[in-house]
Parts: C-alpha cells; structure tokens; sequence
C-alpha cells in the first residue's frame, strides 16, 4: 500500500515538473535539465499505458480530447503525422533539451512489442538508439490484399535472423539505397513509397539531395528503423542547427508524402552508428 502511494505522489511530481518544463519561454534557462523524456505522438490511440511508465512523459494530443485527466498531456494541431510532433518538441525545446529523448507514436506495440521494457533501459541506450522490431507482423489486417500478408514487413525469418540486441533492447535495421529501396539484410522494395512524387522526380538522387537540402552530414549507408520509434541523446540531437530542423519542418508541412520520407529519415538525421 505504502508504495503504490509512493508511486502515485512520484508520478505526480513528474506530472507537474514535464508540464512546468514544457511551459518555459523559449529563452529562459532552467537549472536542471530533464533527464529523459517520453514523446508520445497521438491521434486517436489507447494511451492508457503511459500510466504504467516510471519515466517522465508527454502525451502530444492531436485527437479528441477524450484522454483521463491522470496522464501528462497537451494539446497539438493535428497536421504532419508523428513527424511534426517530433519536430515541434525539439523546435520549441532546442535550448533547453532533456539529456535523452525517447519519440513514439501512440501505439508502439505493433511495431515494437518489447517498447516499455525497452524505455525502462534507456540509461544503456545508444547515442541513437532505435527502438521498433517490425511495420506489421504477418496476416495484420492492414497488410491484406499486399503480398507482405503472408511473410509481414519485415519478412518474419528475415527479422528473428536479423533482430539486434543491445543492453536487453531488441531492435532492428534496415540499409536503404539512395531511392529509399531496401538493400539490406534483405532486398525490398515498398511500392508505397516508390510512387512518392520526390521519389520519381529524384529517383537514386533521392536521399543524398535531401541531405544537402537540410545539411545534414550524408553517411555512407542510410539506415532505417520503422515507425519513427527511437531514442536519441541530446548531443545527437544538437549536430543540427536549429534552422535545419525548421527547414525539414517546412519540407514535411508542404506536403503530405514528405513524413513519408521523413520516417526514413531520422536515424541520419540524427547520425546512427551502428554498435560495434
């Protein structure tokens, strides 16, 4: 009893504290900095789990607001996918970042069965540690009438051989080529993407040409983790100038399929280096 009232009043504390922190003027300095922070990016999801956290979070609502008054939340236009949600917190919060970032849409579980534990690790992260297994697992009614039914995306025996272990995080990531195609640990190309305007105009030129456009550091692989599920250290975060991530937030906000090549993105944008 006494520590489930323990853990109430903690939660609370961090209630007050994120809401406090997310409030301050964008050129004010705070004495203490968050250490990590959960950015939960929702529409129209279950967020109920977010109560089971014992780390602090923020639920970005761009539903109804039909969300219990017990969890930590603030309203945001709903424009731009996960995408925005994830730009607009290191817009507003550039100066004054948590030392650790941790982005998610409002149900992880589908693409990252393992997230809770996952988060609960988060002081054994790397620097950019991607955090989602999967897009969709085999015979998910969102795959039906696609090939992928049958095999899921990733391919299933593609993922348990190529799942990655780090700290106890399982993860899992793919090397595109410069027209966002897969190329490794297996070969695939989602047709999806593929017809995305940019994609056709830009074709192999794709990725590079983004990343001159937002100068961002081109790497000599591109990978990519799905579902725009990770966690980033703040310093990762600050090789970008502030002007860079307002520059990919015009790209996405000027048209719908840019968050689509945004997903594909983050982990360069953020320098991923994968463990030794």
């Amino acid at each position: 009893m006494l520590n489930r009232v323990i853990r109430k009043v903690r939660k609370l504390k961090d209630k007050i504290d994120v809401l406090k922190y997310l409030s301050i003027d964008k050129n004010a300095s705070l004495s203490v900095h968050p250490e990590v922070l959960l950015i939960v990016a929702r529409y129209s999801e279950n967020v109920d789990w977010c109560s089971t956290l014992d780390i602090p979070y923020v639920i970005f609502n761009k539903g109804t607001d039909d969300l219990s008054t017990d969890l930590t939340s603030v309203k945001l236009r709903n424009v731009g996918r996960e995408g925005h949600t994830i730009l607009h917190f290191i817009i507003s919060h550039y100066h004054e970042l948590p030392e650790r970032i941790i982005f998610t849409q409002g149900d992880p579980f589908p693409h990252a069965p393992d997230f809770v534990e996952s988060v609960g690790k988060f002081k054994n992260h790397l620097p950019v540690q991607p955090l989602s297994l999967k897009y969709l697992s085999a015979k998910n009614p969102k795959l039906k009438g696609r090939k992928e039914f049958e095999v899921g995306i990733p391919n299933e025996q593609v993922l348990q051989q190529h799942t990655i272990q780090h700290a106890g995080v399982p993860y899992y990531v793919e090397e595109l080529d410069g027209q966002f195609n897969v190329v490794k640990p297996y070969e695939y190309s989602d047709p999806g993407i593929q017809c995305l305007h940019f994609i056709q105009e830009n074709g192999l030129e794709s990725f590079s040409k983004l990343c001159h456009q937002f100068e961002i550091n081109e790497p000599e692989i591109f990978y990519f983790s799905y579902a725009g599920i990770f966690s980033v250290d703040k310093n990762q975060v600050l090789r970008n100038s502030l002007e860079t991530y307002k520059k990919l937030m015009r790209f996405l906000l000027n048209d719908p399929e840019h968050g689509f090549l945004l997903e594909r993105m983050w982990l360069t944008i953020f320098g991923y280096q994968p463990k030794e």
